[in-house]
C-alpha cells in the first residue's frame, strides 16, 4: 500500500511538472498568458487577465505536446519560437517570455 501511495505521489509531481504557464510580452505591446495544463490563453486588460477564448463560442484550444503548441481554429501559439501564427493570413506576432 505504501508503494502505491508513493507511486501516485511521484506521478502527481511529474504530471504537474509538464504543465507550464508562460507570460509573453509581444512586439505590438500586448501581454499574453498561456497555460498548457487547461489549455487556455489569457490577455492583459486594465491590469487584469481576461480569458481570450471560450468553448461556448466554439473556440476550443488544444495543447499539442509533440510540437509544443497551443492550437486553435485557424491559428496557433508556438511555445518554442514564442510566436502567435495565423497561417492563412499569413501573420506572425513575435513575443518574449517575461514570466
Amino acid at each position: 500500500m505504501r508503494k502505491l501511495l508513493l507511486l501516485l505521489f511521484l506521478f502527481t509531481l511529474s504530471s504537474n511538472a509538464l504543465a507550464k504557464v508562460e507570460i509573453w510580452e509581444c512586439e505590438n505591446g500586448s501581454w499574453t498568458k498561456i497555460d498548457t495544463s487547461i489549455p487556455m490563453v489569457y490577455y492583459r486588460h486594465n491590469g487584469q487577465w481576461k480569458q481570450k477564448f471560450y468553448k461556448e463560442n466554439g473556440e476550443e484550444l488544444k495543447y499539442d505536446e509533440e510540437n509544443n503548441t497551443i492550437v486553435g481554429k485557424g491559428f496557433f501559439y508556438d511555445l518554442i519560437t514564442k510566436q502567435l501564427i495565423i497561417p492563412w493570413k499569413p501573420y506572425k506576432l513575435s513575443c518574449e517570455v517575461r514570466g
